[in-house]
């Protein structure tokens, strides 16, 4: 197996779909169902589970507990506050850094989707990992990449959509 972002063979490490710093902020831990399903929109049951548990293994270790770690000690800085309800800015010298998590997050939960609907079209290309990694120091994510971020009060405690969008 080959590392989804840098393409490195070898032993594969346990990712966290969301920062694993996510379970010691206070934040309820009552299990809960998760899904995940073709482009979020025809969600499957992936088990009720605690918040903020799931990994992939598809990362190396020098990526997981390197460049990907310190993106995680940025966010959890940074965000830790407003996830708590606390208001705050994203200083502009830490808006790259958050989108590049944002950025990397999103790669990441779409290692959630099976085999069979990765070989289906589900997910991103490999492109889009590898190109991530080629701009991992600069912690700026790849060109015409868009983000939001914004306060949500509903049933659900976290999501992520991803809506590839290809403009000619």
């Amino acid at each position: 197996m080959a590392c989804a972002f840098c393409g490195s063979e070898g032993k594969l490490t346990a990712e966290h779909v969301f920062g694993d710093w996510l379970t010691r902020i206070g934040l309820p831990d009552d299990p809960t169902t998760h899904t995940a399903g073709w482009l979020n929109r025809s969600p499957r049951s992936m088990g009720v589970v605690r918040p903020f548990r799931t990994t992939v293994r598809d990362v190396c270790g020098p990526c997981n507990n390197g460049w990907m770690s310190n993106l995680e000690h940025v966010a959890s800085r940074v965000l830790r506050p407003l996830i708590l309800g606390k208001q705050g800015i994203i200083a502009a010298v830490d808006q790259p850094a958050i989108a590049t998590w944002a950025f990397k997050t999103a790669l990441v939960n779409m290692l959630v989707s099976s085999e069979r609907d990765r070989a289906r079209g589900y997910g991103l290309p490999a492109k889009e990992y590898h190109d991530l990694f080629s701009v991992r120091e600069q912690s700026v994510p790849p060109g015409k990449s868009q983000f939001w971020i914004g306060h949500y009060k509903g049933k659900h405690q976290v999501s992520v959509w991803v809506t590839p969008l290809i403009a000619k």
